[in-house]
């Protein structure tokens, strides 16, 4: 599919199924993405479907239940949701679910996945609010707050939940604990975007709205009805709003410009997911539209220098840094600093939401974060481990995060709240390898074993 009016339009992707509709959209990578929905009167069936191809072609399955919420990953994990805390999860970046075994009662809306055992389910209607595990679905914790409608972590410890009512709240440790935040609305929150733990915006039937301070305060402006948004640098921007606009701001939210009118027949939009120069919206009737941004020849690819510990890139915004795990959570700016070795390179997304190739690679054998290289900084034991490490947790520490992250660098386990001066970490879920764990700032090298 492609636009011949210099990107004025939409293209029909997938025309659904009367009286179904498609509730949420999430990609793993470029190609690859989930559409997920339900039935209404007189439908024909809940649905799934799924590309491989970045939205031009779908295929799909029937669901059990409704489903409103789904999150892919860019390491393949990944989880869905619906009605009465029904949800499966995915590690091969939804080629197929598993359904999960114990489920919250509540009428799950959105997700996170923050990996492959560690998923964040809002919802509504009765017991609403946010539910965590950490043991892939074997236990849940709760925390009350609302009909929540998205969910959004633009780090993997800070993340933002909207929902019904103007109900907002906000985490600072991985989903562990939240605590509620104004956002200054009373109308329902349908979209939740951040650039980086200060930087959001939030989508409303009323006016956008803007933080800079992680949500202390806020501004409104620009359009109202906003299901989606996304910025690939900090001024440049697109908004797709319920009833098909795509609008443009090229000045931090400011203003915004129409590039494609509401002419999505009988489609009320519902969500977006916003790739590499396209933007693919999902709505009522089970449609999958397309628009196809204009990319002014090809984008130039960055090239990354290391200077010390800090690797840099040659286009100071627009970054996304990755290592061999995937895309890093939160390092979009111009330098970034490795926590763990690896190799690691850097792609460029200009204004238009083109991506450039990736640049060079640099490997780094050693770090400059003591707590990655130094075993001993953290006292832990036993070491290796099988299924549960003890942590001896200073008295200065008890309230700080424990992070476990993979030899890639990713955050694969997040514990929070109030720790005992023993904390018992259970570590059964995790495959046998090489992990790195913080507190605060001391850590240590773990081994896993089976």
């Amino acid at each position: 599919y492609k636009t011949t009016d210099g990107g004025a339009t939409w293209t029909a992707s997938q025309l659904g199924t009367p009286h179904t509709v498609l509730n949420k959209v999430s990609f793993a990578s470029d190609q690859v993405g989930v559409a997920v929905g339900w039935q209404t009167t007189g439908g024909i069936q809940n649905g799934l479907v799924r590309t491989t191809d970045g939205g031009k072609t779908w295929t799909g399955r029937s669901l059990p239940t409704a489903a409103l919420g789904v999150h892919l990953r860019a390491d393949g994990s990944g989880i869905f949701g619906g009605s009465s805390g029904y949800y499966e999860y995915t590690t091969n970046s939804g080629q197929s679910f598993s359904p999960g075994g114990n489920r919250p009662n509540v009428a799950v809306r959105s997700v996170w996945a923050q990996g492959s055992n560690t998923w964040i389910m809002g919802g509504g209607f009765f017991n609403g609010g946010l539910y965590r595990t950490t043991n892939g679905g074997g236990t849940w914790t709760y925390t009350a707050g609302g009909s929540i409608l998205d969910i959004y972590f633009p780090t993997d410890l800070v993340g933002y939940a909207g929902g019904e009512g103007g109900e907002l709240k906000k985490t600072t440790d991985g989903g562990a604990t939240w605590t509620t935040i104004s956002s200054g609305v009373s109308g329902d929150i349908n979209a939740v975007y951040f650039l980086n733990d200060q930087v959001g915006y939030v989508g409303t039937p009323g006016v956008l709205r803007k933080t800079t301070d992680g949500g202390a305060t806020w501004t409104g402006f620009g359009p109202s009805n906003v299901m989606a948004l996304h910025f690939y640098t900090p001024d440049s921007g697109y908004a797709v709003t319920v009833a098909g606009y795509l609008l443009k701001s090229v000045d931090a939210g400011a203003s915004w410009t129409t590039l494609a009118s509401g002419d999505i027949p009988d489609m009320l939009v519902r969500d977006a997911a916003f790739l590499n120069g396209r933007v693919v919206a999902v709505g009522n009737l089970g449609d999958v539209f397309v628009h196809y941004l204009t990319c002014n020849g090809a984008v130039s690819t960055p090239r990354v220098v290391q200077g010390g510990a800090t690797l840099y890139s040659s286009f100071a915004t627009g970054n996304q840094w990755y290592n061999s795990g995937g895309a890093i959570a939160g390092a979009t700016g111009a330098s970034y600093t490795p926590a763990v070795p690896g190799t690691y390179y850097v792609v460029h997304t200009s204004g238009q939401g083109c991506a450039s190739t990736a640049s060079n690679s640099i490997t780094v054998v050693a770090t400059s974060i003591p707590t990655v290289r130094v075993p001993g900084d953290l006292r832990l034991f036993p070491n290796p481990a099988r299924g549960t490490v003890t942590i001896e947790v200073p008295q200065s520490l008890r309230r700080e995060p424990v992070l476990v992250r993979n030899a890639a660098g990713q955050v694969v386990l997040v514990k929070g709240g109030t720790h005992p001066a023993l904390l018992h970490l259970d570590l059964s879920r995790l495959p046998a390898g090489t992990y790195y764990l913080t507190l605060g700032g001391r850590g240590s090298a773990l081994l896993v074993g089976r």
